[in-house]
């Protein structure tokens, strides 16, 4: 079911995408499904969920809407937002993270489309991958209480 009373918000979708990664993360370490057949959907997904989550904290922050799918500028507007409404800088290793994951999908092609990066080749580990993304949905979930007081 879709829209009417099961309406999520971006945070909650962001939130929907993060887990459906970690759940077929856990399906390939349980030899249930073989690597190679999610390389894409899996970063796709983790991708996804930063985009949501950052579009929705920025929302929140009453910065306006932003469209696209640029992580990086994405990553700016967010540092951008937290400083205006907090007065504080976000930690430089969260927007080099979330750079990081632009850097290999820059428009949200590479993971989508199987568009191949200009260099030809792209190697992900998804354990190191699950980990890095763990620790930073961790750190921008903890913005939201602040936001919501």
């Amino acid at each position: 079911m879709f829209g009417g009373m099961s309406s999520t918000t971006k945070q909650d979708l962001a939130q929907h995408y993060f887990e459906a990664a970690n759940l077929l993360i856990s399906a390939i370490k349980r030899d249930e499904l073989e690597d190679y057949k999610l390389a894409h959907p899996v970063p796709f997904l983790y991708r996804h969920s930063i985009e949501l989550t950052l579009k929705s904290l920025i929302e929140w922050m009453d910065t306006p809407n932003v469209w696209g799918h640029n992580l990086a500028s994405l990553a700016d507007t967010f540092a951008q937002a937290v400083r205006s409404k907090f007065g504080q800088d976000v930690p430089k290793w969260i927007t080099t993270r979330i750079k990081e994951i632009a850097a290999m999908d820059a428009n949200s092609t590479t993971f989508r489309y199987g568009v191949v990066p200009a260099d030809g080749e792209l190697y992900v580990s998804l354990a190191h991958l699950q980990e890095a993304m763990e620790v930073l949905n961790g750190a921008l979930c903890s913005v939201w209480p602040r936001l919501v007081r």
